[in-house]
């Protein structure tokens, strides 16, 4: 760091002599021959020399670490310009110092720039540092920090961010080691200020895996190719820091039941009893995982646990055969007592009677038959229809379950629905149909 800035710039003005005496070395070949001719005077030299003399007194060159940065007339607001540009510095850090060596000579003929141009070109060169921190990775500076803790922050919370992810993947987790793959070093130096960046950037920079592609930076005063001004687009990089976990990981996994099926020559073919419900087991399985930035990379089952067998289910099947012409004899299909008979209702024609019984009350075929109909249809809701084969249909509405399918054969008796109040229908009852070759009856008139 240069610290003493203001040296640089004090006294290094050359007194009217020591400019005329550097001139004439520098010329002095090139007069020569005038000076030999006859007539030429020496006062004639003292001209010469005092023009140069009050030339180079209003050229001064301003030179940034060795390499002339231009030249201006007035060398107060070189100075001017450094020093708002130092208090800027200071006024953000403390301890703020120009890094650059900064000096202004005597300028020999060099045309100068505008006070403005000048004080953009100290802006953009000149840079001042502090004692900060750098984040190195395999020997490279990569970012650099205000101090050695917010450096050491950043490597911290890498590996705390990789924890909180653990926590967030798994509910029981135990870690075997955390480390950064990359040869990483908070190292305490002198950096630009210009480079410095917070705590949240240098971790952004640290884990990116998308980085916009760097623009060529055209000098002041050219122009800027068409191709550098389209928008930057983000390629595909790989990251500075890998953060690799290794964690012993406890997990539950669903062990499900078997299905054991029973046949039973009291039930019907295509019934169904559950005999002993069927329950799903866990087991506990460890593994080792290794995680790199929070991506999974290796998993090695360690151990399986049984935590709870699994019941296997016991389901009854029926294997009775139905009958599948009825007898013409019906039974009532359920026990209740007529709501509503058949015949004239509210202004229309009623062709069922209606059995009212409480939700869920057992509903069984009045005649064995086939099942021609199991489902929802319009105002009868869940509906169940059988061709008995005879001539006679029958068809049980409002169910609130329906016990078989379309196709099973039934017999007289058997379970093949329950009460309820689906599709139109005012409380939990039962609308029994009787038709013989599709007309209409009435089914008291067949009930037994």
């Amino acid at each position: 760091m240069n610290p003493h800035w203001k040296q640089q710039l004090t006294g290094l003005t050359d007194k009217s002599k020591q400019s005329i005496d550097n001139w004439w070395l520098q010329n002095k070949d090139k007069y020569a021959d005038l000076l030999a001719k006859t007539g030429v005077v020496p006062g004639m030299l003292s001209v010469l020399c005092l023009s140069a003399a009050l030339q180079l007194t209003n050229q001064w060159q301003v030179v940034v670490d060795g390499d002339v940065l231009g030249v201006v007339k007035d060398p107060k607001a070189v100075v001017s310009c450094v020093q708002e540009l130092d208090d800027a510095n200071c006024a953000a850090y403390e301890s703020a110092s120009l890094l650059n060596d900064v000096k202004i000579a005597r300028s020999y003929g060099t045309p100068a720039m505008q006070t403005a141009e000048m004080q953009l070109c100290l802006a953009d060169t000149l840079q001042w540092g502090i004692q900060g921190a750098v984040i190195a990775i395999n020997d490279r500076d990569v970012v650099a920090l205000k101090d050695v803790s917010c450096a050491q922050a950043v490597v911290a919370n890498l590996k705390q961010k990789t924890t909180e992810q653990l926590a967030r993947l798994y509910k029981k987790f135990n870690v075997i080691s955390l480390d950064i793959k990359e040869d990483l070093q908070v190292i305490e130096k002198p950096v630009a200020i210009a480079s410095l960046v917070d705590e949240q950037t240098a971790e952004a920079l640290l884990t990116a895996t998308k980085r916009p592609q760097q623009r060529s930076i055209a000098s002041r005063g050219t122009s800027r190719p068409a191709a550098t001004q389209a928008a930057a687009t983000p390629a595909a990089i790989e990251p500075l820091v890998h953060v690799e976990a290794k964690v012993e990981v406890s997990e539950t996994k669903t062990v499900p039941y078997e299905t054991e099926y029973v046949n039973d020559s009291s039930l019907y073919k295509g019934e169904k009893k559950t005999v002993t419900k069927g329950q799903n087991g866990t087991d506990e399985i460890t593994s080792e995982v290794t995680l790199v930035n929070g991506q999974v990379v290796d998993s090695q089952v360690k151990s399986t646990t049984r935590i709870q067998e699994p019941v296997t289910a016991v389901i009854k099947q029926g294997t009775k055969v139905a009958v599948v012409t009825g007898s013409g004899r019906f039974v009532w299909p359920t026990q209740g007592y007529v709501s509503s008979g058949y015949g004239p209702r509210w202004g229309s024609f009623h062709r069922a009677v209606d059995i009212a019984a409480s939700y869920g009350t057992a509903i069984v075929a009045a005649d064995s038959g086939v099942v021609t109909f199991s489902g929802t249809k319009g105002n009868y809701g869940r509906l169940i229809e059988i061709d008995h084969g005879n001539g006679y249909v029958t068809r049980y509405a409002h169910c609130s379950q329906l016990l078989v399918s379309k196709g099973t054969r039934v017999s007289r008796g058997q379970l093949i629905a329950k009460v309820g109040q689906t599709g139109y229908a005012k409380g939990n009852h039962l609308h029994f149909e009787v038709l013989y070759h599709g007309v209409n009856k009435n089914p008291l008139s067949y009930l037994r």
